[in-house]
């Protein structure tokens, strides 16, 4: 099971509300998906490598390259 360390809660900008900062170590070969969010998730790839997949497009991913998950938007990472 993946760990998830919260940082910060409920930071609130103008127009924009962070509900969680936080970080995971994932193992290799670790995936999530296909799911469908709730909320806007931004995440940061600080090293390693993987993959995105949304509306039937992959992204190749590599250290210092993120990605947006859209709310409602079915999504694969690994």
């Amino acid at each position: 099971m993946m760990e998830m360390e919260n940082y910060s809660r409920g930071i609130i900008f103008d127009k924009l509300t962070v509900s969680a900062i936080g970080e995971q170590f994932c193992k290799s070969g670790h995936s999530h998906g296909p799911k469908i969010r709730e909320n806007y998730i931004f995440h940061f790839v600080i090293s390693g490598k993987g993959e995105f997949v949304t509306h039937g497009k992959t992204y190749k991913l590599k250290a210092n390259q993120g990605f947006l998950i859209g709310d409602s938007t079915p999504v694969f990472y690994k």
